[in-house]
Protein backbone atom coordinates (compact mmCIF):
# COMPACT_ATOMS: atom_id res chain seq x y z
CA UNK A 1 0.00 0.00 0.00
CA UNK A 2 1.15 3.52 -0.78
CA UNK A 3 -0.49 6.91 -0.89
CA UNK A 4 -2.04 7.99 -4.16
CA UNK A 5 0.50 10.75 -4.71
CA UNK A 6 3.35 8.25 -4.46
CA UNK A 7 1.98 6.31 -7.44
CA UNK A 8 1.98 9.33 -9.75
CA UNK A 9 5.64 9.21 -10.93
CA UNK A 10 5.27 5.59 -12.05
CA UNK A 11 1.91 6.25 -13.69
CA UNK A 12 3.47 9.09 -15.69
CA UNK A 13 6.38 6.92 -16.83
CA UNK A 14 3.98 4.22 -18.01
CA UNK A 15 2.35 6.84 -20.23
CA UNK A 16 5.59 7.99 -21.82
CA UNK A 17 6.22 11.07 -19.67
CA UNK A 18 9.68 10.77 -18.15
CA UNK A 19 10.41 14.29 -16.92
CA UNK A 20 8.65 16.72 -14.60
CA UNK A 21 9.16 20.25 -13.33
CA UNK A 22 7.81 21.80 -10.16
CA UNK A 23 8.40 23.48 -6.83
CA UNK A 24 7.84 21.10 -3.90
CA UNK A 25 5.07 22.19 -1.55
CA UNK A 26 3.19 20.76 1.40
CA UNK A 27 0.17 19.79 -0.70
CA UNK A 28 2.29 17.92 -3.28
CA UNK A 29 4.54 16.21 -0.74
CA UNK A 30 3.24 12.70 -1.50
CA UNK A 31 4.10 13.08 -5.20
CA UNK A 32 7.66 13.96 -4.25
CA UNK A 33 7.87 10.98 -1.90
CA UNK A 34 7.13 8.80 -4.91
CA UNK A 35 9.97 10.25 -6.99
CA UNK A 36 12.70 8.31 -5.20
CA UNK A 37 13.62 5.26 -7.23
CA UNK A 38 10.83 5.83 -9.75
CA UNK A 39 13.06 6.82 -12.68
CA UNK A 40 11.09 10.01 -13.33
CA UNK A 41 13.48 12.93 -13.79
CA UNK A 42 12.55 16.08 -11.90
CA UNK A 43 13.87 19.63 -11.94
CA UNK A 44 12.89 22.24 -9.37
CA UNK A 45 13.19 25.93 -10.32
CA UNK A 46 12.75 28.71 -7.79
CA UNK A 47 9.24 29.62 -8.94
CA UNK A 48 6.29 27.72 -10.45
CA UNK A 49 6.23 30.04 -13.45
CA UNK A 50 9.74 28.84 -14.24
CA UNK A 51 8.54 25.23 -14.04
CA UNK A 52 5.85 25.98 -16.62
CA UNK A 53 8.24 27.64 -19.03
CA UNK A 54 10.78 24.84 -18.57
CA UNK A 55 8.12 22.28 -19.52
CA UNK A 56 7.23 24.45 -22.52
CA UNK A 57 10.86 24.67 -23.62
CA UNK A 58 11.41 20.95 -23.15
CA UNK A 59 8.45 20.15 -25.41
CA UNK A 60 9.68 22.57 -28.09
CA UNK A 61 13.20 21.11 -28.01
CA UNK A 62 12.30 17.41 -27.91
CA UNK A 63 8.76 17.12 -29.24
CA UNK A 64 7.77 15.27 -26.06
CA UNK A 65 5.43 16.48 -23.33
CA UNK A 66 6.63 17.07 -19.78
CA UNK A 67 4.69 17.16 -16.53
CA UNK A 68 4.37 20.03 -14.09
CA UNK A 69 3.52 19.64 -10.41
CA UNK A 70 1.75 22.57 -8.73
CA UNK A 71 0.74 22.99 -5.11
CA UNK A 72 -2.71 24.24 -4.15
CA UNK A 73 -3.51 27.94 -4.32
CA UNK A 74 -0.62 30.17 -5.38
CA UNK A 75 1.40 27.31 -6.86
CA UNK A 76 -1.26 26.71 -9.47
CA UNK A 77 -1.92 30.42 -10.00
CA UNK A 78 1.77 31.02 -10.72
CA UNK A 79 1.59 28.72 -13.75
CA UNK A 80 -0.96 30.91 -15.54
CA UNK A 81 1.46 32.78 -17.82
CA UNK A 82 3.21 29.59 -18.95
CA UNK A 83 -0.12 27.88 -19.58
CA UNK A 84 -1.33 30.83 -21.63
CA UNK A 85 1.78 30.67 -23.81
CA UNK A 86 1.52 26.89 -24.23
CA UNK A 87 -2.14 27.21 -25.18
CA UNK A 88 -1.47 29.93 -27.76
CA UNK A 89 1.47 28.05 -29.28
CA UNK A 90 -0.04 24.53 -29.13
CA UNK A 91 2.64 23.15 -26.81
CA UNK A 92 1.79 19.86 -25.04
CA UNK A 93 2.09 19.91 -21.25
CA UNK A 94 0.52 17.85 -18.46
CA UNK A 95 -0.11 19.82 -15.28
CA UNK A 96 -1.03 18.05 -12.04
CA UNK A 97 -2.41 20.50 -9.50
CA UNK A 98 -3.10 19.76 -5.86
CA UNK A 99 -6.55 21.08 -5.01
CA UNK A 100 -7.87 22.21 -1.64
CA UNK A 101 -10.48 19.76 -0.43
CA UNK A 102 -13.25 22.37 -0.21
CA UNK A 103 -12.66 23.29 -3.86
CA UNK A 104 -14.38 20.05 -4.89
CA UNK A 105 -17.64 21.89 -4.32
CA UNK A 106 -16.30 24.99 -6.07
CA UNK A 107 -15.85 26.86 -2.79
CA UNK A 108 -12.33 27.70 -1.64
CA UNK A 109 -11.49 27.13 2.01
CA UNK A 110 -10.76 30.62 3.43
CA UNK A 111 -8.24 29.14 5.85
CA UNK A 112 -6.27 27.51 3.05
CA UNK A 113 -6.80 29.63 -0.06
CA UNK A 114 -7.28 33.38 -0.32
CA UNK A 115 -9.74 34.85 -2.82
CA UNK A 116 -6.83 36.06 -4.97
CA UNK A 117 -5.29 32.58 -5.01
CA UNK A 118 -8.62 30.96 -5.89
CA UNK A 119 -9.07 33.40 -8.77
CA UNK A 120 -5.53 32.61 -9.91
CA UNK A 121 -6.34 28.90 -9.95
CA UNK A 122 -9.43 29.51 -12.07
CA UNK A 123 -7.40 31.65 -14.46
CA UNK A 124 -4.74 28.95 -14.81
CA UNK A 125 -7.40 26.32 -15.54
CA UNK A 126 -8.95 28.68 -18.07
CA UNK A 127 -5.72 28.65 -20.08
CA UNK A 128 -5.76 24.86 -20.51
CA UNK A 129 -7.39 23.08 -23.43
CA UNK A 130 -8.79 20.36 -21.13
CA UNK A 131 -9.28 20.13 -17.37
CA UNK A 132 -10.53 17.39 -15.08
CA UNK A 133 -11.09 17.18 -11.32
CA UNK A 134 -10.31 13.75 -9.88
CA UNK A 135 -13.21 12.53 -7.74
CA UNK A 136 -11.80 9.25 -6.40
CA UNK A 137 -8.35 7.57 -6.25
CA UNK A 138 -9.36 4.85 -8.70
CA UNK A 139 -10.20 7.51 -11.31
CA UNK A 140 -6.59 8.67 -11.64
CA UNK A 141 -5.18 6.15 -14.18
CA UNK A 142 -8.07 6.63 -16.63
CA UNK A 143 -7.88 10.40 -16.19
CA UNK A 144 -4.17 10.31 -17.04
CA UNK A 145 -4.97 8.25 -20.13
CA UNK A 146 -7.55 10.84 -21.17
CA UNK A 147 -5.13 13.70 -20.53
CA UNK A 148 -2.41 12.13 -22.66
CA UNK A 149 -4.96 11.42 -25.40
CA UNK A 150 -5.94 15.10 -25.46
CA UNK A 151 -2.50 16.39 -26.45
CA UNK A 152 -1.38 13.41 -28.54
CA UNK A 153 -4.45 12.91 -30.69
CA UNK A 154 -5.93 16.39 -30.83
CA UNK A 155 -4.48 19.85 -31.03
CA UNK A 156 -1.48 19.96 -28.65
CA UNK A 157 -1.76 22.18 -25.62
CA UNK A 158 -1.65 22.19 -21.83
CA UNK A 159 -4.01 19.82 -20.01
CA UNK A 160 -4.72 20.02 -16.28
CA UNK A 161 -5.62 17.39 -13.71
CA UNK A 162 -6.83 18.78 -10.38
CA UNK A 163 -6.31 16.30 -7.54
CA UNK A 164 -7.80 17.07 -4.09
CA UNK A 165 -5.20 16.99 -1.34
CA UNK A 166 -7.11 14.42 0.72
CA UNK A 167 -6.98 12.01 -2.23
CA UNK A 168 -3.23 12.48 -2.64
CA UNK A 169 -2.77 11.20 0.93
CA UNK A 170 -5.23 8.30 0.59
CA UNK A 171 -3.60 4.87 0.77
CA UNK A 172 -4.34 2.69 -2.25
CA UNK A 173 -3.00 -0.53 -3.70
CA UNK A 174 -0.89 -0.75 -6.83
CA UNK A 175 -2.57 0.13 -10.11
CA UNK A 176 -2.40 -2.24 -13.07
CA UNK A 177 0.60 -1.35 -15.23
CA UNK A 178 -1.35 -1.43 -18.49
CA UNK A 179 -2.52 2.05 -19.49
CA UNK A 180 -5.15 2.33 -22.16
CA UNK A 181 -3.58 3.30 -25.47
CA UNK A 182 -5.99 5.48 -27.44
CA UNK A 183 -6.78 4.47 -30.99
CA UNK A 184 -5.77 7.06 -33.60
CA UNK A 185 -8.70 8.87 -35.16
CA UNK A 186 -9.87 7.55 -38.52
CA UNK A 187 -8.95 9.66 -41.53
CA UNK A 188 -11.35 10.58 -44.32
CA UNK A 189 -12.45 7.93 -46.78
CA UNK A 190 -11.31 8.10 -50.42
CA UNK A 191 -14.62 9.68 -51.44
CA UNK A 192 -14.45 12.23 -48.63
CA UNK A 193 -10.84 13.05 -49.51
CA UNK A 194 -11.78 13.59 -53.18
CA UNK A 195 -14.58 15.92 -52.11
CA UNK A 196 -12.20 17.91 -49.93
CA UNK A 197 -9.73 18.29 -52.83
CA UNK A 198 -12.54 19.39 -55.15
CA UNK A 199 -13.67 22.07 -52.69
CA UNK A 200 -10.13 23.36 -52.30
CA UNK A 201 -9.72 23.65 -56.06
CA UNK A 202 -12.92 25.67 -56.53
Amino acid sequence: MARLGEHIPRLLLERGIDIAFGVPGFSTLEIYRGLQGSGLRHFAPRHEQGAGFMADGYARATGNAAACFASAGPGTANLAAALRQAQNCSIPMLVLCAKDVADRAGVADPQMTTRTQAEGERRANGFSRWTRLIGAPEDLPAALDDAVYQFRMGRPGPVVLDIPTDLLTTEVGAFAADPVKPEPPEGPSAAEFAEIVMRLET
